[in-house]
């Protein structure tokens, strides 16, 4: 790829101000200055290179704004193998006017759409070159950053609050009967996969699992997965195309695919998800699995499950009608299916994770590994582990609070 089409380093004014997605949304683009810099450890990406940019004018700061660019390190060969970046920029060229155009219109029109509070997404200021290159080495997202004072997170070791939950989830119902709703809005992108590793990819995904599942075994720190919840590992690499298969079975809607708390911010009366470069069309319940099992601690889920699965449901009837019905007939065992789903993408990435992020995934394991029994997963897997919920498996490692 010519080298006058990436993305300079740093970004210049003058590239954003011709790549901009709507001039007009971003005035203070029009005169304003720029300066990139790195974001404090921790905060950088591990999916993508990410980084702040600051825009200035004469009176001082105007607005700080996220870059994102294609990975350098290990994570580059998967991202383009399961074309994260395609799928994010896919997203904020295609998908996020639709959604923000529903959004809005509903709130003028307080039609069934503002039943539950939309989902907030952040502003795309620029969305870079649509041929992305061999590397991804074009791929640039330029966005809102939802920052304090407005905007806050919650602590993901933690877990959220119940008030941040209930909004979390009744954000995520909009989002859901929005794309169940309105099936060939998703059909008209292309570049949508069904599940977040592409259906077509299961069978290579289960021979990366059953190698990562040996090695992780072996370094799981004492306790973090019950005998139950490792059984249940052991039957995914057996069994992992036909979940997901089944995550892909119709209706779909669109689903986020990564729904923590991680990536999700949180303001009074509203919630904001970004990295969407795992959107996909698949069932909700993946959504809702992700958010259930790693954004609450196993106390604080046990305590507020029923209710959310209520807050959820009946969200989703009311934006979607009967496609509702079918899609929701039997969320429960889709809530099986989508943890064991969420459980071999954590060990996958337990695999091959960095130092600092390997505690993240100790803890991710246990909550999911948690939940996953709770919830007698073992019934959707080949030869039907179930019964292996019910031991009261508490972890014996303090791998986050909450236990």
């Amino acid at each position: 790829m010519a080298s006058d089409l990436v993305p300079p380093r740093p970004l210049t004014a003058a590239w954003l101000r011709s790549c901009a997605s709507d001039a007009a949304s971003w005035p203070e683009l029009v005169e304003g200055e720029v300066q990139e810099q790195a974001l404090q450890v921790g905060e950088e990406g591990v999916n993508s290179e990410v980084t702040q940019l600051r825009v200035l004018r004469a009176g001082g700061l105007e607005r700080l704004l996220i870059v994102k660019r294609a990975a350098r390190g290990p994570a580059l060969g998967v991202a383009l193998f399961q074309r994260w970046y395609q799928r994010e920029r896919g997203f904020y060229a295609e998908l996020a006017p639709w959604l923000s155009a529903l959004s809005a219109t509903a709130a003028h029109n307080n039609n069934n759409y503002n039943n539950s509070a939309a989902l907030q997404l952040p502003g795309c200021v620029a969305l870079g070159l649509a041929s992305l290159g061999p590397a991804a080495e074009a791929f640039c997202l330029v966005l809102e950053q939802l920052a304090p004072p407005e905007w806050h997170a919650a602590e993901p070791a933690r877990g959220c609050s119940a008030e941040e939950a209930t909004s979390a989830v009744a954000a995520l119902a909009w989002l859901h009967g929005c794309g169940l709703a309105e099936p060939a809005r998703l059909a008209c992108s292309s570049w949508l996969p069904l599940t977040p590793v592409h259906l077509e990819y299961g069978p290579q995904v289960q021979a990366y699992y059953a190698g990562a599942w040996s090695q992780v075994r072996d370094e799981l720190p004492q306790g973090t997965l019950s005998p139950s919840a490792v059984a249940m590992c052991e039957s995914l690499c057996e069994g992992y195309p036909m979940l997901l298969r089944r995550l892909a079975q119709p209706p779909c809607t669109l689903v986020h695919g990564d729904f923590r708390l991680e990536n999700l911010r949180f303001k009074a009366g509203a919630v904001a998800a970004f990295d969407w470069q795992f959107c996909c069309k698949a069932r909700g319940a993946y959504d809702l699995a992700y958010f259930l099992a790693l954004s609450l601690s196993p106390i604080r889920r046990r305590e507020q499950e029923s209710q959310l699965r209520r807050t959820y449901t009946e969200a989703v009837q009311r934006l979607a009608g009967k496609t509702a019905d079918a899609a929701l007939a039997e969320l429960d065992l889709d809530l099986c299916v989508a943890v064991l789903l969420i459980l071999a993408s954590f060990v996958m990435g337990a695999a091959t994770a960095p130092e600092e992020t390997q505690e993240m995934h100790w803890r991710s394991l246990s909550w999911l590994g948690q939940a996953a029994c709770e919830w007698n997963a073992g019934r959707v897997l080949p030869g039907g582990l179930s019964g292996l919920g019910s031991s009261g498996f508490r972890p014996e490692i303090s791998v986050g609070a909450g236990f």
